[in-house]
């Protein structure tokens, strides 16, 4: 879920934008999510509840392991902290 959907539960269009942001991430990171374990690393709770929680403060994600610049700059974009800052049309 995005940081704001979370934290306030003021939502709009940008929410999905960053959600799908995260399954590009995970596909394009042997299905891990930021902030755990790299493959072939076991994915702890621990590692998962970090994950939520330095995504929820604004952290900035590491590229992806399998992901080329051009679409990592997607990613990064997708997954913005701040609503303002991501796509908001599948278009963009």
């Amino acid at each position: 879920m995005a940081p704001e959907f979370i934290r306030s539960g003021n939502i709009n269009c940008t929410c999905d934008t960053y959600s799908l942001g995260l399954i590009l991430y995970m596909l394009s990171n042997s299905n891990r999510l930021p902030f755990t374990e790299p493959y072939p690393e076991q994915v702890t709770v621990n590692s998962l509840n970090e994950s939520t929680n330095r995504r929820l403060s604004g952290d900035e994600m590491t590229k992806p392991a399998h992901a080329s610049e051009a679409l990592w700059k997607i990613i990064r974009k997708a997954c913005a902290f701040k609503p303002n800052d991501r796509y908001f049309t599948p278009e963009q």
